[in-house]
């Protein structure tokens, strides 16, 4: 072998080294590949909702009005959810809210089989869900950093985006295949038996039981703290406004999958599979390449290159003209979404207070339900009037305009470089922080 070659290879090692460290530390793995079966059972269920409702009412308006109740209840219940996350212990809460959408998976099923499926009751339990899913995220994601410690932040990060990936590639493979062989009710079955192995792995973890604060004043109040820390931090504003258009303009594609599925391309549930499943692909695939060789970048402008590729990867995919064509567009799309959203999350962890961190997280999930719904639900209502391929490209469009922005933007790149705990010595070193915002991950 040449010595370029060895060289080459010896920096792969490094890289996909660097890249599965996080592996190593065996409550993160237990927890990783729990939340990996788990995932994929509500990437089963979050397909097949939408599908059923497009094919019940024809309207995807009201596709997109189940996602806003998905949600929206964030808004509401995201300062009580980080005071919980802050007050209690984060492994307690994960488990309670965990059962509870266990729970919430066997209705769907009960009332499906009992052939009581309506699009009324679908966006009942699909609001029912957003709650809890609310109350859930912020320990969740202000659980994952507890796992590993700060030098394999971005690794860890990384993987968990992976592991979403992972799953958002193989569930609506499933949700396709259940769709066409078996129906919904076994789809939401085997939802529901698939939260056993997270709740499973959940049981298992030990992690040191650290003290919390006693915090006496109210959930508002304690979530203004966490706002006007933001506020103090201008990089953790920099990455709200960066999310919030990703999650008001890219994420709402995935909501309108089963429409291009059926009305522009003609497929049936497995060409509806397929499609959808070459989101989480594109994000299993570049994963590796996130976590292992981008360490020393420079976060700002890393960030404001993968919104641009992301912007223009769902241009590509709307005006794609041939099925195959679409799906790797699609898959262009998942890597546009992995790479800005993990590169994102990582910016925020290293600037967060783990006392405020819960509360913190909260305030990116209250920014985010806020901007994901209303997304979705501008984007139906688009597509029932000037139709998918154009709603599409116009987001697509939007997204890199705004990070053409960012391009030129040399002061917030500069923000978004900067390490909020490296300039604040009374934080604790320790930097632990908040996982990649998937619309499924602020479930999970």
């Amino acid at each position: 072998m040449s010595p370029p070659a060895r060289s080459s290879q010896r920096a792969a090692e490094r890289g996909l080294k660097r890249a599965l460290a996080a592996f190593s530390y065996r409550n993160y793995l237990i927890f990783w590949a729990g939340g990996l079966l788990s995932n994929i059972g509500r990437w089963i269920q979050d397909m097949v909702m939408p599908y059923i409702l497009y094919r019940l009412t024809g309207s995807g308006f009201i596709v997109g009005f189940a996602a806003f109740l998905r949600f929206a209840p964030a808004i509401v219940v995201g300062p009580l959810a980080g005071l919980l996350a802050d007050r209690f212990n984060r492994r307690t809460v994960l488990l309670v809210t965990q059962i509870a959408l266990s729970v919430v998976a066997v209705a769907l099923w009960a009332m499906w089989g009992l052939g009581l499926g309506n699009p009324t009751l679908l966006v009942v339990l699909a609001a029912v869900a957003g709650v809890i899913y609310a109350l859930n995220t912020p320990a969740w994601q202000a659980f994952i950093p507890e796992l590993v410690p700060r030098e394999h932040l971005l690794g860890a990060i990384t993987l968990s985006s992976a592991q979403m990936n992972a799953a958002k590639a193989i569930g609506p493979g499933l949700a396709g295949a259940i769709l066409a062989t078996l129906g919904p009710s076994w789809a939401f079955l085997f939802t529901a038996i698939s939260y056993v192995a997270v709740i499973g792995a959940i049981a298992v973890i030990s992690v040191p039981n650290r003290p919390r604060p006693v915090e006496q004043r109210r959930a508002v109040a304690a979530f203004a703290d966490s706002v006007r820390y933001i506020a103090q931090h201008r990089e953790l504003a920099a990455c709200i406004a960066v999310m919030c258009a990703v999650a008001a303009l890219g994420m709402p594609v995935l909501q309108l999958t089963p429409i291009f599925a059926t009305d522009v391309f003609h497929l049936g549930p497995t060409g509806f599979g397929i499609l959808a499943g070459a989101l989480g692909f594109g994000g299993v695939v570049s994963a590796p390449i996130l976590g292992g060789w981008t360490q020393h970048l420079a976060r700002g402008r890393l960030i404001a290159c993968s919104l641009l590729g992301y912007g223009l990867a769902l241009i590509t995919y709307a005006q794609a003209r041939s099925f195959p064509f679409a799906v790797v567009a699609m898959a262009l799309v998942g890597v546009g979404f992995l790479f800005t959203s993990s590169t994102v999350t990582s910016t925020m962890q290293l600037a967060v207070r783990d006392a405020l961190r819960g509360r913190v997280v909260a305030v990116f999930t209250t920014a985010f339900a806020i901007a994901y719904p209303i997304g979705s639900l501008v984007q139906g209502w688009a597509v029932d009037h000037a139709g998918p391929r154009q709603t599409v490209t116009v987001a697509g469009v939007l997204l890199a305009v705004i990070a053409t922005g960012l391009l030129a933007s040399r002061g917030v790149q500069d923000r978004l470089n900067r390490t909020g705990l490296a300039d604040e010595p009374a934080l604790e070193a320790p930097a632990q922080g908040i996982a990649a915002l998937d619309p499924r991950l602020l479930a999970n």
